[in-house]
């Protein structure tokens, strides 16, 4: 059976290499560059692994690997504006959550696909899938002639999988032939900062996930191996498109979040919030 599965993410990666083990021809396409050679910066929300994907990663062999270099979390961390906080565990027994790099384990899924002999093609956009002929086309977006002509490849499938992400073309094809189909996009971006490593150690209780609540905002913390903090700012966008000038940000975060502005420091904060693109 010939597979194509759109979209080399976490998703893509992993439903690839289960297919693989499986004994089908696999191929994975996606528009990005291959992660593990290119990497857009400052992109990226750390992945807390619960139960349900540690099972994922045991079926592929995967679990034990990754847990190795996991940052464990036993509960939430809540920061209040006044300066408050209290915890919550997530269970009695001291069971957790694991904070892990994302960019890392979508690396590790790839490599363990690939040696399975999934057929891995980056900067390949998909444009449209013709259900009715079990076709997909790729538009080639590293151009070896050197046009700006459209280099469009067709590709036959038994099956294919759509792991393509929010904005799926694979869904939207789908969603054509469906009469009862609806779809709705938040009004929240994000945009990853960081908090840096203090006299060689982390800065805050690396075994919590660390959360300022703020209503319609918030932001979060998890703990990374080499004792920084990747920290996402989501907030809806109206308040994003306000925040246009260093002062505007500090006294943003002055207002928000005033413990994590001393532990970030202004000249980090902005720097990272005007270098690193919005998600």
């Amino acid at each position: 059976m010939n597979v194509v599965v759109v979209g080399g993410g976490l998703v893509g990666s992993l439903q690839a290499l289960m297919l693989a083990r499986l004994g089908y021809e696999v191929r994975l396409y996606d528009t990005r560059l291959d992660p593990r050679i290119g990497h857009e910066e400052g992109k990226s929300i750390n992945l807390a692994l619960s139960t349900r994907g540690r099972k994922a990663l045991e079926s592929v062999e995967c679990e034990a690997e990754v847990l190795a270099t996991s940052v464990p979390m036993r509960g939430r961390y809540i920061h209040n504006t006044n300066g408050t906080h209290f915890t919550l565990d997530y269970s009695p027994a001291g069971d957790c959550i694991h904070s892990v790099n994302r960019k890392k384990l979508n690396e590790l899924l790839l490599e363990k696909a690939e040696e399975k002999g999934v057929k891995l093609f980056f900067r390949h956009k998909c444009v449209s899938v013709n259900f009715a002929y079990n076709s997909v086309s790729f538009e080639t977006l590293d151009k070896l002639d050197g046009s700006d002509n459209p280099c469009i490849t067709n590709v036959k499938y038994d099956f294919i999988f759509g792991c393509d992400g929010a904005h799926s073309v694979v869904r939207k094809e789908m969603s054509s032939s469906l009469d009862l189909f609806s779809q709705e996009f938040i009004q929240h971006n994000y945009k990853e900062l960081e908090i840096p490593v203090k006299e060689d150690d982390f800065a805050l209780d690396s075994n919590y996930l660390h959360i300022w609540p703020r209503n319609e905002y918030m932001l979060i913390a998890l703990g990374n191996n080499d004792k920084t903090f990747t920290l996402t700012l989501f907030l809806p966008r109206a308040i994003f498109s306000t925040l246009n000038t260093n002062q505007e940000v500090v006294n943003f975060f002055k207002t928000n979040f005033p413990d994590a502005l001393a532990l970030i420091g202004v000249r980090k904060l902005t720097d990272d919030f005007f270098a690193n693109p919005t998600g």
